[in-house]
């Protein structure tokens, strides 16, 4: 939608071009006869234009008032018969046209010139720094008319945006198109040799292809285009120019896009062999200017192009000139009435009769403040039609007593300042819900824009900074904070005000951050920086004073259980070491006894209770091996004989020792193994031990009647496992929860009736990790058990 300013332009260049027309049919013996004619003089009064018309002798014909007010001129140089020598005189005596050393040379000068060229274009400065533009024609019957058109605020514009096209040309540089270079073979033939990645997002073709068949990008040019390119190419290649050319190609589904190709050649032995170059993408630009073109064309070409009504009434308030879109937009369906000389009365009253009335609820009343405002113009004013769209209204009076009127649809205005004025209340609401949510936040919040001024702080922030809270307020500089920060901040142990500013600074400036620091009261902070997508950044300052004396009293806590805890193996360590050797004394001697090594005992009670010792000596000593490994790993000192082992064997030896007891409480054990298993990097007595361990755990808790699997397999990731599975009470969760701790035992009958440390499992976890693997239980109460020994691929011989 053109602003008023254009329209009205428009609308001068049309009457303007009427006048000339007028004068070129041959009228001008008819505007001498009748003096003035009051029509056209209207006219020529209502144009933006100043228009002028001379005779053959170079006297004025006639002229409106806004020729005498572009060159500001007197009346007197507006009536008819003055010279265009002494109007030529008056502007050059002035300093019109700039310095000059002989008025009466420079009279000539251009008295010659307007007799030699009565027809022009030119542009003209004025040295008020107006521009004009002054189109000059001749008539048939000599003299000509020139019309000055005020084109400063058009000629403004186009500096602004050639001064916009150069910033962004700036900006242009460090967003390069395709770069490629196009190599000549020896046939004749082009090969991209290389061509950049982007050419991908440009054509959506990969790089690869182009290079491999440069026919992939070439077919794409329009076929109207190919002998462009190819033609370009050639003149480049004989005179060794570079290559500078607009080109189409075709992208599918009818899409077009144009491409701006730029390349210098490359020559070798004096003939060009390559070029280098790039490719831009210049669909829009092109668009822009094929529509700026189509518009440049509409508006020099035909006034009914213009996107406003213009009517034009006399001084009697009769209809004398307008345009389709005044007939078509104001008065639909009644065109018949919209004719040369129609009162504005009546076609206002048509309008209201035939309800296409602008407004109110009274037609009378309407009817009369139309007819009042049209009379006596007081400004601008808007109406809602029939059909819904919004139009504004701009008249004012002409010299002669007529009224201009122009309407401008502003429909899109009005709903644009609608959704405007919505977008604003949104985002007021908005702002005020997002500075409430940052104030509630239990958190100090500031918020920095790109260049590191603060644009938002809550009232935490200023809480938890109190000595410079002042200083926390919109626009004020990151810099001036950190160099602040002695009054807030215990400063870090041989660091200087000014380092720790500099440091803040430029961690600030550069990444994302989080330390914990500690403020003058005494309380600690956890200072969190985090950089925003636009460049900015977001400061979170927590208090963590209370989390800081718990993490203390925690650590204090850890070091105190670890103190005990080690105690506690060195003392358990200890005490099997002097249990250990009587309990050998014991078993051997118990051992002499059970055999009757020496000679009948005689006494069978004796008998059993000489293998009720051996078998508690016996179970003791395990008892007292299991302490010792345990303390040994949490001591750290329990080390790995390793060598390649074969866990199908170790798995089988182990049965041995279970199968007596699985016999004796009625448990049969299933063997699965496969046939052929890799071997095992480790240690082979460790191993075993897991294994006799997890057995046994299984043979203890299973009734009879019960089973028991041993497996094993290879895993999809590599490694290797074997697995013990029962279907003895299981384990409660709370009881899986804890299998691993040592000392900890369930609560079944069974286990009850079969005595232990509980601390099986624990050594298993504590041997597995050693080997690098992982153990896994799997139990439900009543539901039996499954413990799976996981061996890293790392432990697997090849």
């Amino acid at each position: 939608m053109h602003d008023l300013t254009t329209i009205r332009l428009i609308i001068g260049l049309l009457l303007a071009g009427l006048v000339v027309v007028l004068f070129g049919l041959g009228l001008r013996r008819h505007v001498r006869q009748a003096g003035r004619s009051a029509l056209i003089q209207t006219t020529l009064d209502n144009v933006l234009q100043g228009v002028s018309v001379w005779d053959r002798d170079l006297r004025l014909v006639t002229c409106n008032q806004r020729y005498l007010d572009l060159l500001e001129l007197s009346p007197a140089f507006g009536k008819p018969g003055t010279t265009f020598a002494d109007t030529m005189k008056y502007l050059i005596t002035r300093g019109e046209f700039g310095p000059h050393d002989d008025l009466e040379r420079e009279l000539a000068r251009v008295l010659d010139r307007v007799r030699q060229r009565p027809a022009l274009q030119m542009t003209y400065v004025r040295p008020n720094g107006n521009t004009y533009v002054i189109h000059r024609k001749g008539l048939p019957e000599g003299g000509f008319v020139a019309t000055f058109s005020d084109v400063t605020e058009i000629y403004e514009a186009e500096a602004r945006l050639r001064e916009s096209e150069r910033r962004f040309a700036s900006i242009g540089e460090n967003l390069p198109g395709v770069i490629y270079r196009l190599a000549r073979q020896s046939d004749g033939g082009l090969t991209y040799s290389f061509i950049s990645p982007k050419i991908r997002d440009l054509l959506g073709l990969p790089a690869e292809a182009i290079q491999a068949d440069a026919r992939r990008l070439i077919d794409m040019i329009h076929p109207d285009d190919r002998a462009l390119h190819e033609a370009a190419l050639g003149e480049s290649a004989a005179e060794g120019r570079p290559v500078d050319m607009l080109v189409r190609v075709l992208l599918g589904r009818g899409a077009t896009r144009w491409l701006r190709m730029i390349a210098a050649p490359v020559k070798s032995g004096g003939a060009v062999v390559a070029w280098d170059g790039i490719i831009l993408d210049v669909t829009d630009r092109r668009a822009a200017e094929e529509q700026a073109a189509r518009h440049h064309s509409r508006l020099m070409d035909a006034v009914e192009s213009i996107s406003a009504a213009f009517a034009l009434f006399d001084a009697d308030d009769r209809l004398a000139i307008w345009n389709r879109r005044y007939r078509d937009q104001l008065f639909p369906g009644l065109g018949h009435i919209v004719k040369v000389g129609t009162p504005f009365r009546d076609l206002i009253r048509a309008r209201v009769e035939s309800g296409l009335r602008s407004g109110g609820n009274d037609p009378e009343a309407w009817l009369t403040w139309r007819l009042r405002e049209h009379r006596n113009p007081t400004g601008s004013w808007e109406f809602q039609s029939n059909d819904g769209r919004w139009m504004q209204v701009n008249e004012r009076r002409t010299e002669e007593g007529g009224v201009a009127s122009v309407f401008v649809d502003v429909t899109e205005l009005k709903a644009r300042e609608a959704a405007l004025a919505e977008a604003r209340a949104r985002s007021e609401q908005l702002h005020a819900h997002l500075i409430d949510a940052i104030e509630s936040i239990p958190a100090g919040f500031m918020l920095f824009d790109a260049r590191d001024n603060l644009i938002i702080c809550n009232e935490a922030m200023r809480e938890l900074y109190a000595p410079i809270a002042h200083l926390l307020v919109p626009g004020v500089a990151y810099s001036e904070i950190a160099h602040h920060a002695p009054l807030f901040l215990t400063l870090p142990a041989g660091m200087t005000p000014s380092e720790y500013a500099e440091k803040r600074i430029a961690v600030h400036r550069s990444e994302d951050a989080s330390d914990e620091v500690q403020l003058s009261d005494g309380r600690w902070i956890e200072a969190i920086d985090r950089r925003t997508s636009d460049g900015g950044v977001v400061s979170i300052r927590i208090e963590i004073t209370d989390r800081k004396t718990m993490i203390e009293e925690l650590r204090t806590a850890k070091e105190q259980a670890e103190t005990a805890n080690r105690a506690k193996s060195e003392f358990l360590a200890h005490m099997s070491h002097e249990l250990r050797t009587p309990l050998n004394a014991i078993i051997g001697f118990s051992e002499v006894l059970r055999s009757e090594m020496f000679g009948s005992i005689g006494n069978s009670r004796y008998l059993g209770y000489s293998n009720d010792i051996f078998d508690s000596g016996n179970h003791l000593l395990q008892v007292i091996s299991d302490i010792l490994d345990v303390s040994k790993v949490e001591a750290g000192r329990l080390e790995l004989s390793e060598s390649a082992v074969d866990l199908a064997e170790i798995l089988i030896s182990s049965l041995l020792f279970i199968e007596p007891r699985a016999r004796s409480g009625g448990v049969e054990i299933d063997v699965k193994l496969p046939g052929s298993l890799p071997q095992l990097r480790g240690d082979e007595l460790k191993i075993k031990q897991i294994a006799i361990n997890l057995l046994s755990n299984a043979v203890k808790f299973t009734p009879t009647g019960g089973r028991i699997e041993i497996s094993a397999e290879r895993q999809s990731m590599g490694g290797l496992a074997f697995s013990v599975s029962d279907t003895g009470v299981g384990m409660s969760k709370d009881e899986l929860a804890h299998a691993f701790e040592p000392f900890r035992q369930g609560q079944s009958p069974l286990n009850r009736r079969h005595a232990g440390t509980g601390l099986g499992l624990s050594l298993c976890k504590a041997l597995i990790e050693l080997h690098d693997g992982v153990i896994e239980l799997a139990s439900a109460p009543g539901g039996g058990t499954t413990a799976t020994v996981i061996f890293p691929p790392a432990r697997v011989i090849q």
